[in-house]
């Protein structure tokens, strides 16, 4: 199996998929904004207020040169990881890339009530400006996800089961 990322928007689900995904693979599970989080004893939010966004991705490159690709593992990936050219890199050379690929309007559903716990979304203060945020992320990140080796399509009706249930399915047809 070895190691399985898995990338998207801030909202796909990459960490409760990870983790059903995990559990049906029986193998680990790392997320690794939880993992930096953890490492740092601070939330991301901090993070990014006192040292800025740049050290955030850059505890994110650390962790991602630390897998190894012979485990198996699933890691949920920050919703930027993948803009790094050297964090894309790694990723491709330790595993298999899975693009939990999500409409903004579902997005928009899932985000309406925790956008102040994601330091990219915080400043939204209406439905219109996050709409407007999260089309420019995908905007600026989605050449990045479509260098998945899988795209998996997440809709408003999926729930974690059946989202990992389809990558599931995908990979033992390889």
């Amino acid at each position: 199996m070895g190691v399985i990322f898995l990338c998207g928007m801030t909202g796909a689900g990459k960490t409760t998929v990870g983790r059903r995904l995990a559990e049906k693979m029986r193998c680990a599970f790392l997320d690794t904004d939880e993992e930096i989080e953890r490492r740092s004893r601070k939330s991301i939010a901090d993070m990014f207020e006192q040292n800025g966004e740049a050290a955030f991705r850059q505890a994110e490159t650390t962790l991602l040169e630390a897998i190894d690709p012979t485990e198996n593992l699933i890691v949920a990936l920050g919703a930027g990881a993948l803009e790094s050219p050297r964090n894309r890199f790694f990723v491709h050379e330790r595993g298999t890339l899975v693009y939990l690929r999500i409409g903004v309007n579902t997005l928009l559903d899932r985000l309406g009530s925790v956008r102040a716990a994601r330091p990219l979304l915080a400043e939204c203060r209406s439905d219109d400006d996050l709409r407007r945020a999260l089309n420019e992320m995908l905007a600026r990140r989605e050449a990045d996800y479509l260098t998945a080796d899988r795209i998996v399509d997440v809709n408003a009706q999926d729930n974690s089961d059946d989202v990992a249930n389809r990558i599931d399915v995908e990979l033992r047809f390889e």
